[in-house]
């Protein structure tokens, strides 16, 4: 009886561990009628159909596709944002008078309509505002006011009828097992910050208001635990607020796991991801013995023992953790772990018995001081170990990867879960460069730049260096933001006409916030020193040294990406090359380059285009045409051909892209993308 207790038991907590976290967001809370049975949930609202004019493109709404709307608000009046998106879902509402707020909205693409309610409530929650439903009307209130408002409940275990927006709503949860108090017990951490549930003996039934998408997952979270073991049993579920789960486990199975009657002895098993343990028991009154148990460790759990902890590091890299938890939690005293695993000079003491040290040899630390800098990070010695608050020590093992910590359960539960969040995979952009060269003709005498400006009704773009469009001096490299479509179609109507030449075309994922290099370059020898020898012979030795330059389009980028989808990179770009004349020093030729540089910053939204251009050079052509071999005689070949001089104009441009990768799975569909667009302009080329 018991092996089957305990195991049904164990496929709860699987079932927990397993399923994510929810994210904690501040949500408004609707009121909650008590008791009783729930009315018929109403059936979920048809979207709306598009209204038939669409807004003007001055209120930040873009609907130049079908289909597709785009945002662009820089802190726009939070009425005129409601406003727009409530006329392209044509919905009725009433704004609250004490309603304020600005809003900056941009969508990175286009987005579907029946996106758009989602979009809608993010907005409003956002702004610390939501939209509560009566009827065909939308009441838009802040938070604190929602609860005020009525909200017409759902009832059931099912979300089948649930919809997946960000609504607020009510659902009735019936139980049939396990108790409304238990069961509350289990599912408050899982609410939403403003969320609410509240617990009826009879019938034993919960109500919960959330968002229709959180209750979503607590109606599954409902269906593994509300399970018949629970019929047949007595049981509690004990939440903890200082002490670890498994720590507590262990000390009721010593206290209550060998008694010497059947009545005295209960199961206890750890729920780690809730931090609570459950209890079962044939005898019903053993339970406020343990009850006084837990509360009395609870209540002194942040008087436990410290404990040492290992903390694999999944994402990141262990000295980079350790060094932003110093800044977090430093006292005093820092430690590094060594690499080679051995011991180094201690700089300061900061405990006589070393119990990392022990249980880990081969992480083995050196002592320093901790020294921080106003507005700047923690020096690299923070990268280690270091004394936190309440005693914590971190020591990073860079060998492994990990961390190894020693804290009280409390604390390390503290540095685990600030640990499950910024040890995440980063987020990565891929920059796609295209290093193309144009042939100017009469349309396109003035760059490539001034072209697209007239033909797609862009504005022109900003001089970095010198000249400007309409000057006579076109050396000046420049830079301009437009959509990828515009600059693809540009470039594929150049192509056709056979006046364009790819030169290259490379391509990167970057991290964020990680410098990347892009070098398409010939590595030309120069002489850095000449020396002379004077020996027997008549002719002295001359020794030369070689060194290799680069020489091409070099390009360095470090992307910043936001919360928004806007990336702003710091741009560091050299384009040179070999002059056809080489420079004449000390009686030797050497090599002379033309070279022209930039280092910038921009901020732009994913797709969008950066083109730099400007580097428009002028070529002066000799060719000699006329009748076969009589044309190529001395002295009379200019009686039988005819010697044209030409003046050849091209344009350097290098378009930069980026792309946002949302996840792993967006690499592969943006670079065939990419590889697709590439194909369409070298074979109109050909």
């Amino acid at each position: 009886m018991c092996r089957n207790i305990l195991l049904a038991a164990c496929c709860i907590v699987c079932t927990v561990l397993s399923y994510p976290a929810f994210a904690a967001e501040p949500v408004p809370v609707f009121g909650i009628f008590g008791g009783g049975a729930a009315a018929t949930p109403p059936p979920a609202p048809p979207q709306p159909k598009p209204p038939d004019s669409a807004p003007s493109p001055s209120t930040g709404v873009d609907l130049s596709k079908a289909g597709q709307i785009a945002f662009n608000f820089d802190d726009a009046d939070i009425y005129e944002v409601i406003r727009t998106i409530a006329d392209v879902l044509n919905i009725n509402y009433i704004v609250d008078p004490n309603v304020r707020g600005k809003v900056t909205v941009h969508t990175a693409g286009s987005l579907k309509r029946e996106d758009l309610f989602s979009v809608f409530f993010q907005v409003l929650e956002a702004n610390g505002l939501t939209a509560v439903k009566d009827g065909n009307l939308y009441n838009i209130v802040s938070v604190k006011d929602a609860s005020r408002l009525p909200a017409a409940p759902h009832s059931g275990r099912s979300g089948d009828k649930l919809g997946i927006g960000e609504r607020m709503m009510i659902q009735v949860i019936p139980l049939t097992y396990i108790s409304s108090e238990e069961m509350g017990k289990l599912l408050g951490p899982f609410v939403s910050g403003g969320g609410a549930i509240v617990s009826h003996k009879s019938p034993n039934t919960l109500v919960v208001a959330d968002k229709d998408t959180n209750i979503r997952k607590i109606l599954k979270l409902v269906q593994s635990f509300d399970i018949n073991l629970f019929e047949k049993v007595n049981y509690r579920f004990y939440p903890l607020e200082r002490t670890d789960a498994e720590d507590m486990a262990k000390i009721c199975t010593d206290i209550f796991g060998t008694g010497d009657a059947a009545k005295d002895q209960a199961k206890f098993v750890a729920i780690a991801r809730l931090n609570t343990l459950l209890a079962i028991s044939s005898n019903p009154g053993i339970f406020a013995k343990i009850e006084e148990v837990i509360r009395n460790t609870d209540m002194s759990g942040d008087k436990a023992e410290p404990g040492i902890y290992v903390y694999p590091v999944k994402n990141s890299e262990a000295g980079e953790l350790s060094e932003l938890l110093n800044s977090v939690f430093s006292e005093t005293s820092s430690e590094k772990a060594d690499k080679t695993g051995k011991d180094t000079e201690k700089v300061k003491e900061t405990k006589k018995d070393d119990p990392i040290k022990n249980l880990f040899p081969t992480a083995a630390t050196t002592k320093k001081e901790s020294s921080k800098k106003s507005g700047k990070k923690a020096a690299k010695t923070a990268s280690g170990t270091t004394t936190l608050r309440g005693g914590m020590r971190i020591t990073a093992d860079e060998t492994r990867n990990a961390l190894i910590i020693e804290a009280s359960p409390k604390d390390y539960r503290m540095v685990a879960g600030i640990l499950e969040k910024i040890d995440v995979l980063p987020r990565q952009v891929l920059i796609r460069v295209t290093v193309a060269e144009i042939t100017l003709n009469t349309k396109t005498q003035l760059g490539v730049e001034w072209s697209y400006v007239k033909g797609a009704g862009g504005t022109p773009s900003t001089s970095l260096l010198q000249g400007s469009i309409g000057s006579k001096d076109f050396s000046g490299l420049k830079f301009m933001i437009g959509e990828d479509a515009r600059w693809g179609a540009t470039l594929s109507a150049l192509a056709s006409e056979g006046k364009v030449n790819i030169l290259s075309t490379p391509t990167i994922l970057a991290s964020d916030n990680k410098e990347a290099n892009i070098e398409v370059s010939d590595e030309v020898p120069v002489a850095s020193a000449q020396y002379e020898y004077q020996n027997t012979a008549v002719t002295p030795l001359l020794q030369t040294n070689i060194q290799y330059r680069n020489t091409g389009v070099i390009l360095t980028v470090t992307p910043h990406i936001n919360e928004f989808g806007l990336v702003s990179m710091d741009i560091k770009q050299e384009v040179s090359e070999l002059k056809d004349q080489p420079v004449k020093v000390g009686g030797s030729y050497y090599p002379a380059f033309f070279k022209r540089t930039v280092d910038t910053s921009l901020t732009v939204k994913t797709g969008q285009t950066i083109v730099i251009g400007g580097l428009i050079r002028e070529k002066k052509n000799d060719t000699m045409s006329g009748i076969p071999c009589l044309g190529s005689i001395p002295v009379i070949q200019y009686l039988f051909g005819t010697k044209t001089k030409t003046d050849d104009k091209t344009e350097l441009i290098v378009l930069i892209t980026p792309q946002v990768i949302a996840s792993s799975d967006d690499v592969d569909a943006v670079s065939q993308e990419f590889k697709d667009k590439v194909g369409k302009i070298r074979k109109e080329a050909e």
